[in-house]
């Protein structure tokens, strides 16, 4: 069982950390060399027949043709083999020796794109009366999409009543954008 594309094993294996993310410098030098390649590939197809070069019995032309295969196979299969092959990686070393249940849970907590960075959780106790206590808890979690994709996140929170007369209060959940 595989975890799905766009989830933590393209966050740990393929080094992606968010969609809003810029390319990394590695990457636009890539895509540079990838055009450069297709640049090379044009003049290869094109500049022999136009000047009148035969001596090389068409050797140019073939070069050109393979540099322009490589540059529109670079832009086009090379990132979704890339994914595919860290799925795969991930798989192999995660997938074989290890138990069914615990593959399961490792597939699981990897097929997460969005992730909590940060948790902070304040507990204050009041006393009521002299068998009760009143807990006022204060939490925020910053989260963080590790996907290649937006993905949505809405503000949710519950709080068990435990069967107690006074009733919970929620005074506020809300979900924001970091500044």
């Amino acid at each position: 069982m595989a975890p799905p594309p766009n989830c933590a094993t393209e966050f740990i294996l393929a080094g992606r950390r968010n969609s809003t993310m810029r390319w990394p410098m590695d990457r636009v030098l890539y895509r540079i060399m990838l055009v450069i390649i297709l640049i090379f590939g044009v003049i290869g197809i094109f500049l022999p027949p136009y000047i009148g070069i035969t001596a090389d019995h068409g050797t140019l032309s073939e070069l050109g043709k393979a540099f322009l295969i490589a540059g529109v196979l670079g832009f086009t299969i090379e990132p979704w083999m890339r994914k595919a092959l860290a799925r795969d990686v991930f798989s192999a070393a995660f997938g074989y020796y290890m138990p069914d249940d615990f593959k399961t849970e490792i597939v699981r907590i990897a097929s997460n794109r969005i992730i909590c960075t940060r948790h902070t959780m304040d507990i204050r106790l009041q006393e009521v009366d002299d068998q009760n206590v009143r807990v006022c808890t204060t939490v925020e979690r910053y989260f963080e999409n590790i996907g290649a994709t937006p993905a949505l996140l809405r503000a949710m929170t519950w709080i068990d009543e435990w069967g107690y007369p006074e009733k919970t209060t929620v005074v506020r959940c809300e979900i924001s954008e970091p500044d």
